[in-house]
């Protein structure tokens, strides 16, 4: 079986780029947060038992990823997609979805900021690991979060051209219309699929490019102090930069008392 992971650092788009696809690859069904991990699932134990139909033209099926990539997936995968998305809007987005999730873990984007990386790695890391990792032997195509917003029916596109998967012109763009963020917006389960502690938040929040405004120059600063935060910045959002070059290399809390904290916090009830 040929695997092709949609990777990317949590909040840079790959839901929506999952649905993109999911839409081409199923054109008569009504994909809604319920069913999508039936097209392309976020869990490798799916595969084995995704109908032929979930494959691609290529004879590839997709899966949704957010693990660094590793040794794992060395010997299973026959290339990936990796949407990148500028970091501090990565930082934002992950903030108030972190917070629905479970109020009262942060107290407010400066103390989140210094435990984002606790799950995935540093966000530098992540888009290292796929980007020039994987690349080694396997074919990468990147994806711009910012591309994707401004022109979806190029960018899927070029993922179909990039991965040889026959579609017409007149599939994608059934694909990107019924993938908007207007009609995702109407999905009635958003919650429940991100397990959201706040009812009325919706998965797809405010889908721009512009979302880091409540972030302080002292978090970018530390932030950009990440040696491969700086280097991905530099090379995918130079403008970012704002002629900043590190000053001193961003040292991180160990894990085991991130963890600590978050068990304390849950114990008694601060969060839930």
């Amino acid at each position: 079986m040929n695997i092709i992971p949609i990777s990317s650092f949590p909040k840079s788009g790959n839901t929506w780029l999952r649905f993109l696809i999911g839409n081409v690859i199923k054109q008569n069904v009504e994909l809604t947060y319920s069913n999508i991990s039936s097209v392309i699932p976020a869990d490798w134990s799916v595969l084995e038992r995704l109908d032929i139909s979930n494959f691609n033209s290529n004879g590839a099926a997709f899966i949704k990823e957010h693990s660094q990539y590793n040794e794992h997936f060395a010997g299973k995968v026959s290339g990936a997609i990796y949407v990148i998305r500028n970091g501090f809007d990565v930082l934002s987005s992950y903030f108030e979805f972190i917070q629905a999730q479970a109020p009262g873990l942060y107290k407010n984007i400066e103390d989140f900021s210094e435990e984002y990386w606790y799950n995935f790695g540093t966000w530098g890391e992540h888009a290292n690991s796929w980007i020039n990792h994987c690349s080694e032997s396997k074919p990468v195509v990147v994806i711009k979060y910012e591309d994707l917003l401004s022109d979806p029916f190029n960018e899927v596109k070029k993922i179909m051209r990039f991965f040889k998967i026959d579609c017409s012109d007149e599939v994608i763009k059934r694909a990107v219309q019924k993938s908007s963020s207007k009609e995702m917006k109407k999905f009635k389960d958003s919650s429940l699929f991100m397990n959201s502690k706040i009812e009325t938040y919706n998965f797809v929040n405010k889908a721009t490019s512009d979302r880091n405004q409540n972030i302080g120059s002292a978090i970018k600063k530390e932030f950009m102090n990440d040696p491969l935060n700086y280097i991905f910045l530099k090379k995918y959002y130079p403008e970012s930069l704002n002629g900043y070059v590190p000053t001193k290399i961003k040292k991180y809390k160990p894990k085991f008392l991130i963890s600590l904290k978050r068990k304390v916090l849950y114990k008694f009830g601060i969060i839930k």
